[in-house]
């Protein structure tokens, strides 16, 4: 497991830009003292050391606030460069954990690895663009933790210089050579002594920060180039596979079933984990063509309902026969299986009407497509066209014509005709 360490790092209330110093309240310097020309002289002296004292204390905090700025800032950049590299490792030792995790699906696995490699290469990294050169570029992040750490000692020791100068100049501005007649120094030497409490107060915090990034920059663990490699190679493989194994198996039927074991390798060496056998798994054949026999009833009728023909009154007349008749056929199914409950397909099929008949003259024939229903592909239900025999009169008679001769001696004939038909059948045979 990495060291982690959190970095918790204070910058509020850093800068003495807050601090305003006032002028220095020095009465009329060029006023001198009557009948006094060395007084004055002295006077003007002093005069001319509290300006520049107090220029040099306005200076350094310009400067001082520069630094604030600065080196709040490189720490603040420090902190993030190291959490950065944290999180890498973290995330990095946390992939090659879950790889072999035989507690997660691998849907979770790939999810929960592609989150975390956004984390070590970012987000919109694509590994099959991640070169040598990207690689390499990431390992040098610790030579610019670095390079930080040298700007961020070298900040720190010009602002404990400007201290040192803020401290001589308040020292300098408390000799008492500076309290004669007409000056009022006291808000100017509170705000200085302000200032100065407060730069120390902000190296001391900067020091504090600087040990704590320090240990976290000793401790940090830096991903080499060969661990990138690694990573870059994974993070190919799990955004390209989707976990599937492809397996072929030759199957005798409509069905296979599949018994899975699944071994652990010898080189995991994860505790706890055992060869595991899942359920049977029932394969259904899918696409193809199958052709089934199958044995069902028709319901069928011709377009033209078909008439019986007889003599009334030397008159030749018919009656309408029924609309439809029950038939038992015998089907040839065609289709190709699909995945869903249904399939479409086509049949044909030849029978035999049921209460009557001729023998073979009463054949009747059905081509159509068919629809099989279930998962067993069992139950077909099939529509189309109906040929089939049906009489008629000939000799160019028609209804209403006179007939002298006996009823028995009316010419018909035999003829074939188109119908529609609805049937159900149950696939019996074939593959």
């Amino acid at each position: 497991m990495p060291f982690w360490q959190v970095i918790s790092l204070i910058f509020g209330g850093i800068g003495g830009g807050g601090i305003g110093i006032p002028g220095l309240s020095l009465g009329d310097d060029k006023s001198g003292f009557a009948g006094d020309a060395q007084a004055e002289q002295e006077r003007q002296v002093l005069f001319k050391e509290l300006r520049q004292l107090e220029t040099t204390f306005r200076k350094t905090q310009d400067v001082l606030n520069v630094l604030d700025k600065d080196i709040s800032n490189v720490q603040k950049k420090m902190q993030t460069a190291i959490e950065s590299l944290q999180i890498k490792t973290v995330a990095s030792d946390a992939i090659k954990r879950i790889k072999y995790n035989p507690h997660l699906e691998p849907r979770q696995i790939k999810a929960l690895s592609l989150e975390y490699m956004a984390h070590v290469f970012g987000n919109a990294a694509d590994p099959q663009k991640l070169g040598l050169s990207e690689l390499f570029t990431q390992t040098i992040s610790g030579e610019s933790l670095t390079v930080l750490r040298q700007e961020n000692d070298k900040n720190l020791s010009l602002y404990t210089i400007k201290l040192d100068q803020l401290k001589m100049s308040n020292i300098a501005l408390q000799q008492p050579k500076f309290d004669f007649e007409g000056n009022d120094l006291e808000p100017f030497r509170a705000a200085t002594q302000k200032l100065v409490s407060n730069t120390e107060k902000n190296l001391q915090t900067y020091r504090a920060n600087a040990v704590m990034l320090d240990t976290a920059v000793a401790n940090v663990k830096k991903l080499d180039l060969n661990t990138l490699l690694d990573l870059r190679t994974d993070f190919l493989v799990l955004k390209e596979n989707d976990f599937s194994h492809v397996s072929r198996h030759k199957m005798d039927g409509d069905k296979l079933d599949l018994r899975i074991t699944f071994t652990p390798i010898d080189s995991v060496r994860i505790s706890g984990v055992a060869t595991k056998q899942v359920a049977r798994i029932e394969v259904i054949a899918y696409g193809g063509l199958q052709i089934k026999g199958g044995l069902g009833l028709s319901f069928g009728g011709f377009f033209e309902r078909p008439g019986a023909y007889f003599v009334r009154d030397s008159a030749i007349s018919s009656s309408p026969k029924d609309a439809f008749s029950p038939i038992l056929t015998s089907f040839v199914h065609f289709y190709s299986q699909s995945r869903r409950g249904a399939s479409l397909g086509g049949s044909f099929g030849v029978g035999i009407p049921i209460g009557g008949g001729n023998g073979l003259e009463s054949l009747t024939f059905f081509p159509g497509p068919s629809l099989i229903v279930g998962s067993s592909q069992g139950v077909v239900i099939s529509a189309g066209l109906m040929g089939g025999r049906v009489d008629q009169l000939s000799g160019g008679y028609a209804v209403g014509d006179r007939f002298e001769a006996d009823a028995g001696l009316l010419p018909t004939e035999s003829v074939y005709k188109l119908g529609y038909f609805l049937g159900l059948s149950f696939n019996l045979i074939g593959k």
